[in-house]
């Protein structure tokens, strides 16, 4: 029963007691009208008191089931604080943890006398609140994008822009602190740095972003950019995120788009191109360039990087150069380039193999 309508209850029931008793008293006892008022005051005395108590004590259980539903409001409220920055820093998966190289750390025994419960779930007031959260604590959770909302407007509002983000969009994290090593907001500044070739830019040149997003904004700039802007990234001096790979690709993609690269050696040695990556650029080069343009191209690569001296002299047998690739070899010591010494020697006395088949 609702405190109003006991109190509504209780001054009709009063009032009927009152006007009962003062009746009785002046119809079947012939009272006086002041002494059947002053009995039916002294009657509904007691009633009056048994009723205020009753009061009273109604309106406490209700205050404390008042207080008992605030404390349980607060302590859902921290529940879902801790769930909600849980989901700000998301945890690897145990299968990637077990398949990690480096093993778990053990923690620290505990003092004995030391209470096991620790401060964070010491602040809920419901003791089955705070063994949910204990066991939450044990897991790493997982957000699943296409569930309904759960009516927590901060956890509703944070799986949203996760969902935005799985699907493509850059979206602006400054208000929701993820963790680094969050995936959404690895995937966010993917997202930002696909969006535009502006973007890819300058994620390229800053060098405190991770190799893997700046190798990405490569990818994006080579894709997407005008010529301009390629060779403004290729020629600045941020090109040392890149890997061979990424040189080599951009290098045949000049060729393809029939762009003029400066000086490609500067490009092979910032990423430590070896006699093997040049050799692997000539043979990926060759369908792309004339003869006399593949030629001339690895004859700078060698008069600027003495690593690809060795791709200029493939590219010489090739091409049937055989007297040129003989004075080139006069400036290497004898126990060099033993491949192509053994590959011309054969040549010369009639018994010719494909030139794959040496180690150069």
């Amino acid at each position: 029963m609702k405190f109003t309508y006991y109190a509504l209850f209780s001054i009709i029931f009063l009032l009927v007691v009152f006007v009962g008793a003062a009746t009785l008293g002046i119809q079947r006892y012939d009272l006086a009208t002041d002494t059947a008022l002053k009995v039916a005051f002294w009657t509904s005395v007691p009633v009056g008191v048994f009723v205020v108590c009753a009061g009273l004590m109604l309106f406490y259980k209700k205050l404390r089931e008042i207080m008992a539903a605030k404390r349980l409001e607060k302590d859902f409220t921290i529940l879902a604080d801790e769930i909600y920055t849980k989901a700000l820093s998301l945890s690897p998966s145990p299968l990637a943890l077990l398949e990690s190289s480096t093993p778990p750390q053990l923690s620290q025994p505990q003092n004995p006398h030391q209470s096991t419960e620790s401060p964070k779930h010491a602040r809920f007031s419901h003791k089955g609140v705070a063994e949910i959260s204990k066991i939450l604590a044990r897991f790493a959770l997982t957000p699943k994008l296409d569930s309904p909302d759960s009516g927590c407007g901060k956890i509703d509002k944070l799986l949203a822009i996760y969902d935005s983000i799985a699907h493509g969009q850059a979206e602006d994290l400054r208000k929701q602190p993820l963790s680094k090593d969050n995936p959404f907001a690895l995937q966010n500044q993917k997202n930002h740095i696909q969006a535009s070739v502006k973007n890819a830019l300058e994620a390229f040149c800053d060098k405190s972003l991770a190799p893997e997003l700046r190798q990405l904004a490569f990818s994006v700039i080579m894709h997407n950019a005008k010529e301009k802007e390629l060779l403004k990234a290729l020629q600045s001096e941020c090109c040392d995120c890149l890997d061979v790979e990424s040189v080599a690709r951009a290098l045949e993609h000049c060729i393809s788009a029939r762009i003029t690269l400066g000086s490609p050696a500067r490009l092979c040695k910032v990423v430590h191109f070896s006699s093997n990556d040049y050799l692997a650029l000539a043979k990926s080069l060759q369908n792309l360039l004339s003869p006399d343009e593949w030629l001339a191209y690895f004859e700078k690569l060698a008069s600027d990087d003495e690593n690809a001296q060795s791709a200029y002299l493939f590219v010489l047998i090739e091409l049937e150069m055989i007297e040129q690739a003989q004075q080139e070899l006069k400036s290497f010591r004898p126990d060099e380039m033993l491949g192509i010494r053994a590959y011309l020697e054969l040549k010369r006395l009639g018994k010719p193999y494909p030139l794959h088949a040496f180690s150069i």
